[in-house]
């Protein structure tokens, strides 16, 4: 890269490793603790189809990626995209409110880590410590988020040999316990449980299509990783929409493995359906501890996708001046970059004294910033199929300006659906808005700081170097 000062990210990730660091990132513990909810609402099919909506929809924002990222392969993802089609003011702005949501969604993965843990033990059930906005705060359930938030921090800091290893395992032991919930169901359910598979019509899908949407995110991550891999950029763009597809089918699968073992009555009264589902198949409150187990290692996985996402960006900003330099330093045993990691993993700490009202301020706030790097990185697509019709592009999508101008359509509408007031999924006022507001007042301090007059003229300078650099981009 020719920028000895920040160093360069270590290569240590082929297909498998790619593939399953994205898989990881989107199946998350969603298919656990939302699965009764999503039969619930909108019947079995109803769910089923919900997801293959916006599976669709999601896959063709998932495009725009393959087919950018495999122009750009390089960590920093839509901050690439956006300065090569609109500049680097707008980079500024799309690579920061992404970060929030990655920080964000990084610091929340403790809490998630203690309400799994409380179903195996009640972690939650021992001495309160305080209170705050109307929640206890226990003393184990900080051991067990603390603890974790610890356990990540070491894996990330350690590079992508580590945590690609961990990744890998967990998504195998994830599909083996999955696979064989799944053929139980089909074996012992009953069919009769899939009606009416649509209570309320298209209604109760449109009710939780946004919250499908919400949980297929995760993708990027293998675009953020990309210049920490061998893989070619075709392939690149390959593994992310197989990352996609994978991801849908593995929530069609679980959803239906449910509600085969369940009736509507026994999905309602359920607080994790799908292990109530395995429980009631083999007979054993062993089988829904498995399933538990499962749906932690997708809590872990995901966090060290988010943990990736979010260290990253800051990199990749820093590493072109958006952000002071000191972020773009590179650890000399483990080539990550370690400074960006003791940042994001300081808050990661930190998160969960806040108790879990404020933590999900914070998730809901940072889902407002990932749909907001969607909707820059699909403007980005479109804009280069028009600016730039000629470029090499080593993943190509067919009918470009169409998926490009559905992938914006899309994404821009789950952004002004989040603004307060406007729908019931919008950001909450004063909590969540203020927490947006405040990122974007830091971003602004860095924006004069850094991207007015000769040091934005810097800035361009270093991402052309990085953004026109093929030199990672070999097969």
């Amino acid at each position: 890269m020719g920028h000895t000062q920040q160093g360069e990210l270590k290569k240590s990730l082929g297909k498998w490793d790619l593939l399953a660091l994205g898989f990881g990132a989107i199946i998350g513990w969603g298919w656990l603790s939302m699965g009764g909810y999503w039969i619930s609402s909108a019947g079995p099919l109803g769910a089923c189809l919900a997801f293959i909506i916006m599976g669709f929809m999601m896959c063709l924002v998932g495009l725009t990626y393959c087919e950018l990222t495999s122009m750009m392969p390089k960590a920093g993802g839509v901050i690439n995209f956006t300065w090569r089609a609109m500049g680097s003011k707008v980079a500024f702005v799309a690579g920061w409110m992404m970060t929030l949501g990655y920080v964000a969604m990084t610091a929340w993965e403790g809490l998630a880590t203690v309400a799994a843990v409380d179903f195996l033990f009640p972690v939650d059930d021992s001495k309160v410590l305080y209170s705050i906005a109307g929640c206890n705060v226990s003393a184990l359930s900080l051991v067990v988020a603390i603890g974790t938030a610890i356990l990540m921090f070491v894996l990330t800091i350690r590079g992508m040999d580590a945590l690609s290893k961990f990744t890998n395992i967990s998504v195998i032991i994830m599909v083996i316990i999955v696979v064989i919930f799944a053929v139980a169901a089909v074996v012992k359910g009953d069919i009769s449980n899939l009606e009416p598979g649509m209570p309320n019509g298209m209604a109760g899908v449109l009710s939780i299509c946004l919250m499908c949407a919400l949980f297929l995110g995760g993708f990027d991550t293998v675009a953020q990783a990309s210049e920490e891999s061998s893989v070619s950029p075709k392939s690149i763009g390959k593994v992310l929409i197989g990352c996609l597809v994978l991801s849908i089918l593995w929530y069609l699968v679980t959803l239906i493995a449910t509600a085969l073992s369940l009736n509507a009555n026994e999905v309602k009264g359920s607080v994790l359906a799908a292990g109530t589902a395995i429980n009631k198949v083999f007979g054993s409150p062993v089988a829904g501890v498995a399933l538990i187990v499962a749906g932690i290692f997708g809590i872990l996985t995901s966090w060290v996708a988010l943990y990736i996402g979010s260290t990253r960006l800051i990199f990749g900003m820093a590493r072109v001046g958006m952000l002071p330099k000191a972020f773009a330093k590179v650890h000399p045993k483990y080539g990550t970059p370690y400074l960006a990691i003791y940042f994001v993993g300081i808050i990661t700490v930190l998160a969960p004294f806040l108790g879990r009202t404020a933590l999900q301020w914070l998730s809901n706030a940072g889902g407002f910033g990932i749909n907001f790097g969607y909707g820059a990185a699909a403007l980005a697509f479109l804009v280069l199929r028009f600016k730039e019709p000629k470029a090499e592009r080593p993943y190509k999508v067919a009918c470009g300006k169409l998926v490009g101008l559905l992938a914006v359509g899309m994404s821009f509408t789950l952004i002004i659906i989040s603004f307060p007031g406007v729908s019931m999924f919008s950001l909450i006022w004063p909590q969540e808005a203020l927490i947006v507001l405040a990122w974007i007042g830091i971003g602004a301090v860095f924006f004069v700081r850094n991207m007015i007059g000769d040091k934005n003229k810097n800035v361009d300078e270093q991402l052309r170097h990085i953004v026109y650099d093929r030199n990672n981009a070999e097969s």
